[in-house]
C-alpha cells in the first residue's frame, strides 16, 4: 500500500517510527489516534487519471501533529518530511516512482480536540504499476 511505502521511507530517513510502541514521532496510517501527541499520519486521498500505460497517480496527505506546546519543532518536522518527499524519484520497497511532488502545503490546519496543532501537506505521485 502507498501509505506503508511512504511510512517505511520516512522511518528509514529517521523522521519517525512505524513501530506500535514508538516513542518520539509515531507514524500512523489512514487516521490519527489519540496518542501519542507527536504523530505523523499518512492518508491516501485519491488518484488522478492514468498518466500513460503502466502508470498510476495516487495522491496522499501527511498530517504532522505536535503536543500542545509545539512551536518551531512542529514546523521543522513538517519541513523535514517535505524535504524528504518533494521531488523524490526512485524505488520504495520495490515499487518505482517516477515522481513524488508536493501539491499543497505546508498549511497550518488548526488544532485538534485536544488543542494539539496540526500541519498538513498534500502530495501527488506518478507510480509505475509494476516494478
Amino acid at each position: 500500500m502507498l501509505y506503508e511505502e511512504i511510512g517505511g521511507y520516512l522511518t528509514a530517513q529517521g523522521l519517525g517510527s512505524t513501530a506500535p510502541t514508538s516513542t518520539g514521532w509515531a507514524i500512523r496510517y489512514r487516521q490519527s489516534y489519540p496518542t501519542p501527541d507527536q504523530m505523523i499520519t499518512i492518508q491516501e486521498i485519491g488518484s488522478e487519471a492514468s498518466r500513460g500505460p503502466g502508470l498510476w497517480s495516487p495522491t496522499f496527505r501527511i498530517t504532522v501533529r505536535g503536543n500542545t506546546n509545539a512551536g518551531i519543532e512542529l514546523e521543522q518536522k513538517a519541513h523535514a518530511i517535505i524535504a524528504a518527499l518533494d521531488e523524490y524519484s526512485g524505488a520504495l520497497t520495490g515499487r518505482a516512482y517516477q515522481s513524488i511532488e508536493m501539491l499543497n502545503g505546508p498549511t497550518f490546519y488548526g488544532r485538534d480536540a485536544e488543542d494539539r496543532p496540526e500541519i498538513i501537506a498534500t502530495f501527488g505521485t506518478v507510480q509505475c504499476r509494476t516494478t
